[in-house]
């Protein structure tokens, strides 16, 4: 099974938490859902792509713009040699009727160029001022004028550059939702990416299009040319962690997408064709600036230097690639300023910039590592030559890469189970780790990994391990606690017979916010204290210790924690190592471990005997 790590799943607990509770529903829906939304994306991307190098076979040597408040088309500029100027034509009138027919929408006088020759002779109604009387005059249909060398070359490259860009967005964007189908930060950017296709203006109003397929383009460009804004904003509120905005205001992302929806209908009528109202513009260029202070607070205030560095990556691209994009496109949209060819095509090889979050792999013990970031911390997961049926999973809370080939991991990385980390630093186990542990299960498991698996707590792990476990008794095969911290009053506290750590004490108690050294040792939380939801879910346990550790002393971390879950009626293996102190961890022959993982994983699979 393998496995393309390409980028983290936030802490958007409105979003990811009704699919862990709705799993079986959501699978065949957006199983459903994604294939359609691909299709969709596909054909409007090669529509727009056509359409784009679609030329009209005629022309008359003017330039226009259609008045959807008069249906008529307006003269913008007549091209001098032109069979129109020779017949009077002039900029600034309205061309009311083609050939005795009507103006009745954005395509009436390009369907009839589009069904014409060179030579063949036209009458236009033309009404000079609004109010005059109408006159008509006749001229005749030509080829289209050719453009100097020069300009003709520029055209081409430009043209194919521009006509390739959203290309980019669609594979990139499409690869990441097929790969991640169930986690939302996958659909966020899938969308997001298909406002980014959409945002490109409509060559000739998609006019080289039949009737059918022309609707169906310019409702996906209405639909998702209005929400690029409000999903740019949605995009970043949540990832690559939720922002501090949004844990401020958390409604603003819902409005915002509303009032994209709300813009679309009248867009696919035609309702915005003179632009957009100011106030709904600057709404819209105003979800953008919220957009990048999102994430600009968010590249300070991660929790580690490595998350804060990836988010700058991420940050400085954006910048990069979007800022020009949506200066240009606002000047276009407020000042009516349209770019030079070659600034279009700069503005799209930018916008390419656009950056998707690191992802690298290296090899760990023989295997291969997929290294990652989640809600703004380092992540990895160790991929099997072979997966194991279920996909099970070992997770080291800390200190992962210490003693490995003694706890047994590398054998079971080639029975086939994963290995798994994600980075909180020396936060003790304490609630704002366990937010980041909640962040990286719905990642893991949103990639297919099974819903349960075994946590393995070394030393201060231990804190780690038993206090998420407390909180997701439904998310552990078993716990592999090695010389395990049960009570942190004995270590860091070093309130028993222990050495203690008085800067972990210190930086202990500032984790977990207690206003003082008498609250934290009153607090019921340890995981000595909690041992009765373990116990009534079933979960078997497992310890390894030395008997004269004077670290994390036995009797008041392992010891208390068997005698307890024993009362409880809870299963629980301690093995003994003689004369061993609080190192080395792990055993010289880890069989015992990996046997206990996997007779616990697989019920059915015998287990070798070992202490009780």
């Amino acid at each position: 099974m393998s496995f393309v790590w390409t980028f983290a799943s936030a802490d958007s607990p409105a979003l990811a938490r009704p699919i862990m509770r709705r799993s079986s529903f959501l699978k065949p829906l957006l199983a459903t859902l994604a294939p359609l939304f691909a299709a969709a994306t596909i054909l409007y991307t090669a529509l727009w792509m056509y359409n784009a190098r679609w030329q009209l076979p005629v022309e008359l040597g003017f330039d226009d713009q259609y008045l959807e408040a008069e249906h008529c088309e307006l003269v913008k500029s007549v091209q001098r040699g032109s069979s129109v100027e020779s017949a009077g034509l002039s900029a600034g009138d309205r061309i009311l009727e083609i050939n005795g027919r009507p103006i009745e929408n954005p395509f009436s006088l390009r369907d009839v160029w589009d069904r014409r020759h060179p030579g063949d002779a036209i009458k236009l109604t033309i009404q000079r001022a609004k109010g005059a009387a109408p006159f008509v005059i006749e001229a005749v249909l030509r080829g289209p004028h050719p453009l100097p060398k020069e300009e003709r070359v520029e055209r081409d490259v430009g043209r194919d550059i521009a006509n390739t860009s959203p290309l980019a967005f669609l594979v990139v964007g499409l690869a990441v939702l097929f790969l991640r189908l169930e986690d939302p930060n996958a659909w966020l950017l899938a969308l997001l990416f298909a406002g980014f296709i959409a945002i490109p203006g409509a060559p000739n109003s998609f006019a080289g299009l039949n009737p059918s397929l022309r609707a169906f383009a310019m409702a996906y460009r209405a639909l998702f040319d209005n929400m690029a804004t409000p999903l740019f904003y949605f995009f970043f509120a949540v990832f690559p962690t939720r922002s501090p905005l949004d844990r401020r205001i958390p409604w603003l992302k819902w409005i915002a997408l509303l009032v994209g929806a709300f813009m679309a209908p009248p867009a696919v009528l035609g309702r915005f064709s003179g632009g957009r109202h100011v106030i709904l513009l600057s709404f819209l260029y105003g979800l953008i600036a919220l957009g990048f202070v999102s994430l600009i607070w968010n590249a300070f205030s991660a929790p580690t230097p490595e998350a804060r560095r990836k988010i700058r990556v991420i940050l400085w691209g954006t910048l990069v690639g979007v800022v020009p994009v949506m200066l240009v496109l606002g000047a276009n949209d407020f000042f009516g300023f349209h770019p030079p060819r070659l600034i279009f095509v700069a503005m799209i090889v930018l916008l390419w910039l656009f950056p998707l979050p690191e992802e690298a792999s290296d090899d760990w013990n023989g295997f291969t590592r997929h290294k990652f970031n989640v809600d703004g911390c380092s992540a990895w997961v160790v991929e099997p030559k072979h997966a194991a049926p279920g996909n099970p999973w070992t997770w080291c809370m800390e200190f992962s890469d210490a003693f490995t080939g003694r706890t047994g991991v590398p054998k079971l990385l080639a029975t086939g189970f994963f290995h798994i980390h994600i980075q909180v630093g020396n936060t003790f186990g304490c609630p704002s780790a366990l937010r980041h542990f909640d962040a990286f299960y719905r990642c893991i498991t949103a990639m297919g990994l099974a819903k349960k698996g075994t946590l393995i707590g070394i030393s201060r792990g231990g804190l780690y391990a038993y206090n998420w476990a407390v909180q997701n008794p439904e998310k552990e095969v078993c716990i592999y606690g090695d010389a395990p911290v049960c009570d942190f009053k004995s270590w860091p506290g070093g309130k028993g017979v222990g050495k203690g750590s008085p800067d972990d004490w210190q930086a202990l108690m500032k984790c977990y916010g207690f206003k003082d050294e008498r609250e934290a040792i009153a607090w019921k939380g340890n995981p000595v204290d909690n041992l009765g939801l373990l116990a009534n879910a079933g979960i078997p346990l497992i310890h390894v210790v030395g008997d004269v550790d004077d670290v994390v002393p036995v009797r008041e971390n392992t010891s208390t924690v068997e005698q307890r879950y024993k009362e409880l009626g809870g299963e629980i293996h301690v093995l003994h190592k003689p004369h061993v102190g609080h190192h080395p961890h792990g055993l010289d022959d880890p069989q015992p471990l990996v046997d206990f993982i996997l007779q616990k994983t697989y019920p059915a699979r015998p287990m070798s005997g070992h202490g009780g």
